[in-house]
C-alpha cells in the first residue's frame, strides 16, 4: 500500500436463494440457502481473518425470512434485480461511510471523503 495505509478490501456474502424460482429458471436443482449460509460464513471468516470488511448480502437481503420477502430482491431466485442492487448499494455506500469515510462521497458542507464534482476533461488534458 502506498503511503502507509491499507487497501480496503470488502467480501461480499452470497445472497439469499428463491432456490424453487431458481429451478424452475434453470432447469435443475443445483443450489441450497445451507450451501449459501455456509459460503458466507467462510466469507465472514476470512474477513475476520485478514481485517477486511464484510458486506452481509444475506442479512441485507432478509435471507431469514421466507422466499415470499427475499424473493422480491431477485430476478430468477438468485441474481438480484433493480431494488435487490439498490438494496446492496446503499448498504454498501453504509458500510464504506463507517469503514472507509475518507473514500465516500463527500456531505454537503464536509471536506472528509471524496468530491462529487471533479474537473472537467478539458481542464485535465
Amino acid at each position: 500500500s502506498s503511503h502507509g495505509r491499507k487497501t480496503p478490501i470488502i467480501l461480499m456474502t452470497p445472497p439469499p436463494l428463491n432456490r424453487e424460482a431458481w429451478a424452475k429458471f434453470k432447469g435443475i436443482d443445483n443450489r441450497s440457502n445451507e450451501r449459501h449460509l455456509a459460503y458466507g460464513a467462510v466469507v465472514k471468516q476470512v474477513a475476520q481473518k485478514y481485517e477486511c470488511s464484510v458486506l452481509d448480502v444475506w442479512k441485507l437481503l432478509e435471507g431469514d425470512s421466507s422466499p415470499g420477502v427475499y424473493g422480491k430482491y431477485l430476478t430468477d431466485g438468485l441474481h438480484l434485480n433493480e431494488m435487490g442492487n439498490r438494496k446492496l448499494y446503499d448498504g454498501l455506500m453504509e458500510l464504506i461511510r463507517k469503514d472507509f469515510p475518507d473514500l465516500a462521497p463527500q456531505q454537503d458542507g464536509s471536506q472528509q471523503g471524496i468530491p462529487l464534482e471533479g474537473k472537467l476533461w478539458e481542464e485535465l488534458c
